[in-house]
């Protein structure tokens, strides 16, 4: 509640407290208030449930997961012409129920996660299989989606949980002379998770190779030769509007062009922090792609939180973030552990804080990782 008052307050500061260069327009305040309003009352709803087991919540939101995807299927594939209801973007993105594939990237990125955990905590039986296989369903979907930051998270998450689950193999199988004081995973569940763990990491790494050559062709052109774009041809914008995050696997200057526009805004975000840099310029996108104040978002959560709510904000936000981790590292839990990383490096690439997901995750992965009453912390 404190934080919510808090960033209310700062983003009251920032719009009416801050001037803005008289060349530029301000951006209007309403669609980024109205989207905080609606993530502060849901935190806020959670925080009065929070004696709900959340380990209940975690089968039911990959069983709602499920039920999501038939009725994707239903009206934006089968119905689409009736519905008007799309659920490829440009025919080509998974998008699911969403507006586009990024919103629907960030719903899917935590379900692995909390899977593997279901795993950790239940025994091996049928609602096993079914968190198992809705799973895998958020994966395939996840992928189809073609969004570079997923695959990337889902990498540096399952990376994490990988050597965490290699860990608690050697231990349980007497490598080392003592074992951890905490559950182990059951043999099947072992393998289950190991397999969610293997595919995660194999399949993120394939859909993720095509833009590790397209950066690598951007930093290094020495290296990797780029063919130049068509005369009058331009590279797409990058955000929730470009179609053309196609992972091909071809190499491109197309590529190079979004990692440069990328930086663009990135450095154009940080002279509007330097701007206002105490409260910041209130709500609205600050950033540009020429210059600051251009009416574009940085596609960084920290940058253009930065932007609305100078340093004093960043600093709120930096120290909740910070918390939040080390309270779930202190638990030892490797799966939420891995999400909480994850959930970090996807907002390093899209402004997340307009979504209740990412409000809503931090606090369900405290629950989750606190030990439960008959269990000895590791």
């Amino acid at each position: 509640m404190a934080l919510v008052v808090a960033a209310a307050a700062l983003l009251s500061m920032g719009f009416f407290g801050s001037s803005y260069p008289a060349s530029q327009t301000r951006p209007s305040p309403t669609h980024d208030s109205l989207a905080y309003l609606f993530c502060a009352l849901l935190a806020v709803n959670y925080v009065t449930l929070r004696e709900t087991d959340a380990r209940l919540l975690v089968e039911k939101i990959l069983h709602a997961f499920v039920a999501s995807t038939v009725a994707a299927l239903v009206l934006g594939w089968f119905l689409s012409e009736w519905t008007e209801v799309n659920v490829l973007y440009y025919g080509v993105r998974w998008q699911h129920l969403s507006n586009n594939p990024n919103q629907f990237a960030l719903i899917a990125l935590p379900l692995p996660f909390l899977a593997l955990h279901y795993l950790h905590q239940h025994p091996l039986g049928l609602r096993a299989f079914l968190v198992f296989f809705a799973a895998l369903l958020a994966m395939i979907l996840g992928w189809k989606s073609r969004s570079d930051a997923l695959v990337a998270a889902w990498l540096l998450g399952g990376f994490f949980v990988g050597g965490a689950l290699l860990y608690d193999v050697k231990m349980t199988y007497g490598l080392f002379q003592w074992r951890p004081t905490g559950p182990c995973l059951s043999a099947p569940c072992r393998w289950l998770s190991t397999i969610l763990v293997l595919t995660l990491l194999c399949g993120s790494g394939w859909y993720f190779r095509p833009t590790m050559l397209g950066v690598l062709g951007a930093l290094a052109p020495v290296l990797i030769s780029q063919p130049p774009l068509p005369p009058g041809e331009t590279a797409p914008r990058i955000g929730n509007d470009s179609p053309a995050n196609s992972n091909d696997g071809v190499v491109s200057a197309v590529d190079r062009a979004q990692v440069s526009r990328r930086g663009a805004l990135w450095r154009n975000s940080v002279a509007a922090i330097l701007h206002e840099p105490v409260f910041g310029l209130g709500p609205g996108a600050h950033s540009g792609f020429n210059g600051p104040f251009e009416g574009e978002e940085a596609h960084n959560t920290f940058l253009d939180w930065g932007t609305q709510t100078g340093i004093v904000g960043l600093s709120l936000l930096l120290a909740y973030s910070s918390w939040i981790f080390y309270t779930v590292v202190r638990c030892r839990n490797p799966s939420i552990t891995g999400m909480l990383l994850a959930i970090g490096l996807f907002s390093m690439f899209h402004f997340t804080l307009r979504q209740p997901i990412f409000w809503l995750l931090p606090l369900l992965a405290i629950d989750l990782a606190a030990p439960r009453p008959n269990e000895k912390k590791t």
